[in-house]
């Protein structure tokens, strides 16, 4: 019967794959926009042009659409391989590329951390959950897929103990997009003694690769910086392209300028983050002290708990985290669905998260609908944190204390003021 099944499933993603890759090869011009980029920035520099450039990026390709290339130079020769054949061979190359390292992502979701009985419903939120973030992925030719499965893989590393190689890949994928490196954060709640030792020397590993590719070509590196800069000025950098926390307060400083006729100073959305920022990450740490007073679960147990944690925090105070990142809260979020209890809650939840992908006419509108996922995210975080905390013996410890004291103040008053009624 298993085999039957894994047999079918073979066979309609194969008929999936050719429907994708007969679409997207036959609109190349509209669908995966940064593979454009990818492409001809390594092409561009394997011929000694810099990359960094967007003129010369549109010489390169000859008058196609490409944005500025933001990642390091140390990335390069990466792309450059990919640029060695023709580019329409490259485009379906990348993409089959991208569909097989989605299957191998949710492989490792399904065996490394849900178990084998996970039924057809995980991979249905999988592929629509978060506004489609995958098909988001897909369209826009992004490298997001890639970086979930070598963060999924460190993980899976973490939770074995093999905290080099967890190191090793965190620090790979810090080399494209350099935000993963707050998943280094982890190794502070592991009970290895060799912990800080493997904290800083992957945060020196990092800053030495990037040292030596300023070494070797500074106006390269000074090209990236320049380009990780113009990403905060950019227009269309907000709402349903990048749902992050950021992108939303700027957004409701402007509406509040707009209806009181009055200039707000930019240092007051900055200051809302870090408010933000602040409570997230208080709330967050006061519910790891109680996981770490908890003899009662397990390492391993733990770590899937801090896990999951990282990835819903990381999501809510990233500054920028576009539409096709949110692929990273796919698993947390279906955890939070198989334990949360009571059919009507979990019912609810799937079809919240659900809803902006099945939405043809809009449902919501302004703020709301634009930055729909995001909040979104922010009620699984908090459904998250109180699924933690209560199955916390430290935690049933202090309710049980509470409800003793405030018993014990209830008789207080009754003794005091007795009803004579």
């Amino acid at each position: 019967m298993k085999e039957m099944r894994a047999k079918i499933l073979l066979f309609v993603f194969c008929v999936l794959l050719g429907c994708v890759i007969l679409f997207f090869g036959s609109k190349q011009e509209a669908v995966q926009w940064d593979f454009n980029t990818y492409y001809y920035a390594g092409k561009a520099w394997s011929e000694g042009f810099n990359p960094y450039n967007k003129d010369v990026l549109s010489m390169v390709s000859k008058g196609a659409d490409v944005f500025d290339y933001v990642y390091s130079p140390i990335t390069l020769p990466v792309f450059s391989l990919i640029a060695l054949i023709d580019f329409r061979q490259a485009f379906i190359f990348y993409l089959v590329l991208k569909i097989a390292a989605w299957v191998a992502l949710n492989r490792i979701w399904v065996n490394a951390f849900l178990g084998r009985d996970t039924n057809f419903l995980f991979y249905l939120f999988g592929l629509v959950a978060f506004n489609c973030s995958f098909l988001a992925d897909l369209l826009a030719g992004n490298i997001a897929v890639f970086e979930q499965l070598l963060l999924w893989v460190a993980f899976f590393c973490y939770l074995q103990g093999w905290l080099m190689l967890f190191c090793l890949f965190i620090v790979v994928v810090s080399l494209f997009k350099i935000t993963p490196l707050f998943f280094l954060v982890l190794l502070l709640f592991v009970p290895d003694r060799r912990k800080y030792l493997y904290l800083v020397g992957s945060l020196a590993g990092f800053a030495l690769v990037m040292a030596s590719s300023y070494a070797v070509q500074p106006w390269l590196f000074q090209g990236f910086l320049d380009n990780m800069q113009k990403l905060n000025n950019l227009a269309y950098e907000r709402g349903l392209v990048n749902p992050a926390v950021l992108p939303l307060l700027k957004d409701i400083v402007r509406v509040w300028e707009q209806k009181l006729n009055i200039s707000i100073p930019g240092q007051v959305s900055w200051l809302l983050y870090f408010f933000f920022v602040s409570t997230v990450l208080y709330i967050s740490w006061r519910s790891i002290v109680l996981l770490l007073k908890d003899e009662q679960i397990g390492n391993e147990q733990k770590g899937l708990v801090y896990i999951f944690l990282a990835c819903f925090v990381f999501a809510l105070i990233a500054p920028r985290f576009k539409n096709y990142s949110y692929i990273m809260l796919i698993l947390p979020a279906y955890y939070v669905l198989k334990n949360i209890g009571q059919s009507i809650k979990v019912t609810f939840l799937f079809i919240i998260t659900l809803v902006p992908s099945f939405s043809v006419t809009p449902l919501y509108s302004g703020l709301l609908s634009e930055y729909y996922v995001f909040f979104v995210a922010c009620l699984y975080w908090f459904l998250y944190i109180r699924l933690i905390t209560e199955k916390s013996p430290s935690w049933q410890n202090r309710q049980f204390l509470l409800k003793g004291l405030v018993n014990k103040a209830t008789r207080k008053i009754s003794d005091t003021y007795p009803n004579n009624g």
